[in-house]
């Protein structure tokens, strides 16, 4: 009985009335309205107290000045489509408060519609969620410092263990076959196979530890590791690769470099292991102004629906290194029907 009652009592009018006072209160929720021309025509206090000027200035604002010039393209076209077609839209961007700094938000907006099914303009709601996207890249950053670790962890274990153990191998076969030659015996045959063998085994082990231990990488050290992943993948999985780098298009920044690198790693990795390819194709080059563009292209067998669906992992990497170089990651169906990622790019001098 009490429950049935708590019901009655949450659904009065004069507790939903209070709700929407409180809402409209809340410091952390901006509500806006538009007439269908998408001016402004009002704002609950929040808002106008984010952007520092009264609804009397609202009305004659012009929005642009507010929204971070990297984000008004983005913002523009989804102001263009809801004139156009009046969809619900979501999206983020950033806007300037009245202290000057810019603060992301989340901003939600539905269409209205007068009884005879006119439009009427858009009501919305907006959230600031600046200390969400700071977690975020927080958090992105330390999944990549671990990831980062481990790969090192690794590659340091290969040079100095196993590369050791190898070589030491190889000089004690280049050893025994000196001394069975000596005596003329032909064993001395197995003896040179096993040396020229491990010398093989060697020198892929020392690119590979390269490749997972680049520490920091120059503009011209980038292009080496790059050369050495394509020479290593192509004599181990037998994969035709090709390599084209602008180097122009290297970012000058060491750490750039190696996120850039190890999106690189990713994506050749995945190519190689999960989309069956036989030809690879790396390139480097400068794109569109102020950008720059990875791109990883194979023959593979393509993918189906959204890639990220299938949550893995190395796919997560990609994304949480793009998100720290401050790069957008486009992956699709390649002309010859394989896999073609593109990571797009500024270099922090651009």
């Amino acid at each position: 009985m009490s429950n049935i009652s708590s019901i009655k009592q949450a659904n009065a009018p004069e507790d939903h009335e209070g709700l929407w006072q409180e809402i409209l209160r809340n410091p952390q929720v901006m509500i806006w309205m538009s007439n269908p021309q998408m001016q402004f025509v009002n704002a609950t206090q929040p808002g106008l107290e984010f952007y520092g000027i009264s609804l009397e200035e609202l009305w004659v604002a012009d929005w642009k000045n507010y929204i971070h010039p990297e984000d008004l393209g983005q913002v523009q076209q989804y102001y263009a489509l809801a004139l156009m077609e009046h969809p619900v839209i979501k999206q983020e961007y950033r806007a300037k408060k009245h202290t000057g700094e810019y603060a992301w938000l989340l901003d939600i907006s539905y269409p209205r519609f007068a009884p005879s099914g006119e439009f009427t303009g858009y009501v919305g709601s907006i959230v600031d969620i600046t200390e969400q996207i700071i977690r975020e890249k927080s958090l992105k950053e330390e999944i990549a410092k671990i990831s980062e670790w481990e790969q090192n962890r690794i590659g340091e274990d290969l040079h100095d263990g196993l590369a050791q153990v190898v070589l030491g191998i190889s000089l004690k076969a280049m050893i025994m076959e000196n001394k069975l030659k000596r005596r003329d015996l032909p064993e001395f045959l197995v003896a040179q196979e096993i040396a020229n063998e491990s010398s093989r085994v060697l020198g892929s082990l020392r690119k590979l530890s390269q490749a997972l231990f680049p520490a920091e990488l120059s503009q011209q050290e980038f292009c080496g590791s790059l050369r050495n992943l394509v020479e290593s993948h192509s004599q181990e999985h037998g994969i035709k690769m090709t390599l084209n780098v602008d180097p122009a298009a290297v970012p000058p920044v060491p750490e750039q470099a190696l996120l850039l690198f190890r999106i690189a790693q990713e994506a050749v990795t995945n190519a190689v292991r999960h989309g069956r390819a036989n030809r690879i194709h790396v390139s480097l080059r400068i794109g569109y102004p102020g950008s720059n563009v990875l791109e990883v292209a194979d023959d593979g067998i393509g993918i189906s629906g959204d890639p990220r669906a299938a949550g893995g992992l190395g796919l997560r990497l990609i994304d949480y290194r793009a998100g720290i170089l401050g790069a957008e990651i486009e992956i699709g169906r390649s002309r010859k029907g394989g896999t073609v990622l593109k990571c797009y790019f500024r270099s922090q001098d651009q």
